[in-house]
């Protein structure tokens, strides 16, 4: 069961060991985005949160880039989101799913990831039909 109401690409976590899973699914469902960055930016775990799940340290980085993933496109695309919040969640989730929007478009990523996500695909288009200037 999902914990909760939204669509959110789930992929990348599903594709992690199922003790990485637990802290992925954990850093999602708890934690907001500004945290998340910090932890991005500082680039270090958070090595209690490890430790509760019995997650080793080694899950840490590819845990929290699949938590971006599905946080940011839980966001659900909103018109009245101005375009500097719909360019930060653009730029989030496409940096995290491995396609920055500095070296690809919004058109080649939507095209890359159209088939193995699904979710995330629908969420970058509806996004990109609010921003098509990038």
């Amino acid at each position: 069961m999902k914990p909760i109401e939204n669509d959110f690409e789930e992929e990348p976590i599903l594709a992690l060991a199922p003790i990485a899973q637990k802290v992925a699914y954990d850093i999602f469902t708890t934690w907001p985005l500004p945290k998340m960055m910090e932890y991005w930016l500082e680039n270090k775990p958070d090595e209690a949160l490890l430790k509760f799940h019995g997650c080793p340290e080694r899950f840490w980085e590819k845990a929290l880039r699949a938590a971006f993933i599905a946080k940011t496109t839980y966001f659900l695309p909103n018109p009245k989101f101005s375009k500097a919040e719909r360019d930060y969640l653009l730029s989030l989730a496409c940096t995290h799913m491995g396609y920055p929007l500095t070296e690809y478009s919004l058109k080649d990523t939507l095209y890359a990831c159209r088939e193995k996500y699904p979710i995330f695909s629908r969420w970058l288009l509806e996004m990109y039909k609010l921003n098509p200037e990038q």
